[in-house]
């Protein structure tokens, strides 16, 4: 904060009309424009009181705006992890000798995970469809699969 400059520019006051402005010593705001650190909260509300300006303009303070969360391609390293956990689950247990029953329960396990990620990756798209408004001719996405799937 730049007290100095926010009197003299702002307000076009000297120190001393600007100290019984707010209620304090001359000396009080003189040491203030050296050091902004040692002024008191109290002290800085009594500014914006007294001048009617907003804590934003006497500090010069923006408020940081965030950045858009980017949504695109967010189930890509989740489907090549999952791809590549499939082929390697596949690969090894071509080369068990486990009985049918099991192997048919481990790739039914893998079958399941695909599903998943299907159902959640359509209801992801359905929200981003309804946040942004979309209207009937809107009503149909392509799927990474590449089928096209109703949002209707």
């Amino acid at each position: 904060m730049d007290l100095k400059s926010f009197r003299e520019d702002k307000l076009k006051i000297t120190q001393s009309a600007f100290a019984e402005l707010i209620g304090v010593e001359q000396s009080s705001i003189s040491r203030w424009e050296k050091d902004p650190d040692s002024i008191s909260l109290p002290v800085i509300q009594k500014i914006l009181e007294k001048t009617g300006v907003s804590y934003e303009e006497l500090t010069g303070w923006e408020k940081p705006i965030p950045k858009p969360l980017d949504v695109n391609n967010t189930w890509e390293k989740a489907n090549f992890t999952k791809c590549t956990l499939s082929d390697y689950i596949s690969a090894a247990l071509g080369d068990k000798n486990l009985p049918d029953e099991r192997l048919t329960q481990l790739l039914c396990y893998n079958s399941h995970l695909a599903e998943f990620q299907k159902s959640v990756e359509y209801r992801h798209r359905r929200q981003l469809f309804s946040k942004t408004g979309s209207n009937s001719r809107h009503s149909t996405c392509a799927h990474p699969t590449g089928f096209l799937l109703q949002l209707d």
